[in-house]
């Protein structure tokens, strides 16, 4: 029997330019890059746990020592349906990740070329619309992780 992981937690979009410094207010400037990411505290847990699985290699969630599942939301949007694409590409379980009528939560994210400095806007969407029916039976034998990305009631709810 596989051990299983339950992640339960955010997942977002990340919107990355990097830029030779921020602008000022009302300045606009070229940026060097940009690129797009999936992210979130939750989603970067559950993949590094599938990664570091045996059973990543054949992305079947169903086999080998680890069953990684992701508990969370994401929106009825494109990034919404991607997300879920790329978990389950990952070998991530993702029955118990729900589609809100919201967008999917969002980092718009800056960072200075130069020095590495970030600056992190961060849009919650659909990660604040999950409601405890959506985590009942979340939490499993194995282990369970979580934090501070999704409401904290949620996350009271899952702790006990």
């Amino acid at each position: 029997m596989p051990l299983p992981i339950s992640i339960i937690g955010s997942l977002n979009m990340d919107l990355v330019t990097v830029t030779p410094r921020v602008p000022s207010g009302g300045e606009t400037l070229t940026a060097t890059s940009f690129t797009t990411g999936f992210g979130g505290k939750g989603a970067n847990q559950a993949v590094a746990c599938a990664r570091l699985s045996s059973r990543h290699d054949t992305n079947d969630a169903t086999t080998g020592s680890v069953q990684v599942s992701m508990t969370g939301a994401v929106g009825s949007d494109a990034f919404g349906r991607d997300f879920l694409d790329h978990l389950s590409g990952e070998g991530i379980n993702v029955e118990r990740v729900q589609i809100k009528d919201a967008k999917t939560g969002t980092a718009v994210i800056l960072v200075e070329e130069g020095t590495g400095e970030n600056r992190i806007l961060l849009a919650t969407g659909a990660n604040h619309n999950i409601e405890k029916d959506d985590v009942e039976g979340a939490v499993q034998e194995g282990i369970s992780i979580l934090q501070l990305e999704i409401p904290l009631d949620i996350v009271s709810v899952c702790s006990m």
